[in-house]
């Protein structure tokens, strides 16, 4: 079977990239129907929203807590096979506890045959952010604790979607981005279909340096290549505000808490950079 991205073996530098466009129209075309393949659709809508709705019933009846969901899901910018992130806030603050009552309540609704509610392969995932994770109705679904700051994190990427505007070319960009990498070049998690961080963050710091030249998502993708195929990943991190070298980052750290990052020139950058420093206020301080 022929790959979907296989036009962008065609495309020219990216110094050629106006031109570009105007040749490849085509290409543009192909590019918005891969989008509307794997874009959100009614009946993923739907199936997501029971087992969201089912979830929060569940955890809010049983432990007295209240479950909000984050990430992709929320955001619209999930694929086909994307799972679907909570983070559960109670009266209880000792995590080890909460999630071992969280596990036994999933896994009383598994051993539950009369429910329509399907789930199974209830696990406990002792990561830095200890979750539980199962399967409800064949799409995963990570429950973790008290995580302000992912929540946070979804209105910050609200935000700069609405920043950026023409016609939600941040949150298309992500989708393109995210299937090119699932599933030509297979390198997100199968579980999850997640952008990683630092692909985030890449985008981010694109938009942020040439906002005005990014007009579709083809052009998001293309650049977002180029840039992260020449990037000095063994040196370097990449932030909104640019690559920051690897040692110097517990002085960034430090410095964040106390100083605001410098303005920049032009009020897209500015705004966006001034929004990423409310947001990790508010999430670490």
């Amino acid at each position: 079977m022929t790959s979907p991205f296989t036009f962008l073996a065609k495309l020219k530098p990216i110094g050629d990239w106006p031109r570009t466009l105007g040749q490849f129209a085509k290409d543009e075309k192909a590019a918005q129907k891969i989008i509307c393949k794997v874009h959100p659709i009614v009946v993923y809508k739907q199936r997501r929203r029971e087992d969201i709705d089912n979830v929060q019933r569940l955890i809010g009846n049983s432990l007295d807590a209240e479950v909000f969901p984050y990430g992709s899901v929320q955001l619209k910018t999930y694929l086909p096979d994307g799972d679907i992130n909570f983070s559960a806030f109670g009266k209880e603050n000792l995590e080890d506890k909460f999630t071992d009552d969280l596990k036994n309540v999933v896994e009383g609704e598994e051993r539950n045959k009369a429910t329509r509610f399907v789930v199974k392969g209830v696990q406990v995932i002792n990561a830095q952010v200890k979750l539980v994770r199962c399967i409800v109705q064949n799409i995963v679904v990570d429950i973790s604790f008290n995580q302000i700051g992912d929540l946070c994190t979804l209105c910050f990427l609200e935000k700069v979607d609405l920043l950026i505007g023409k016609g939600h070319l941040f949150k298309h960009s992500i989708i393109l981005i995210k299937a090119r990498c699932y599933y030509e070049s297979h390198i997100l998690v199968a579980h999850h279909g997640l952008i990683s961080t630092y692909a985030l963050e890449t985008m981010l710091y694109i938009f942020h340096l040439i906002h005005s030249t990014l007009n579709d998502p083809l052009a998001v993708l293309f650049k977002y290549l180029d840039y992260v195929s020449k990037f000095d990943w063994e040196n370097y991190c990449i932030s909104l505000s640019g690559p920051v070298h690897i040692y110097s980052l517990p002085a960034i750290v430090a410095e964040r808490k106390h100083k605001p990052l410098p303005k920049r020139n032009g009020p897209l950058e500015f705004n966006m950079v001034m929004a990423r420093e409310r947001h990790l206020r508010k999430s670490y301080l």
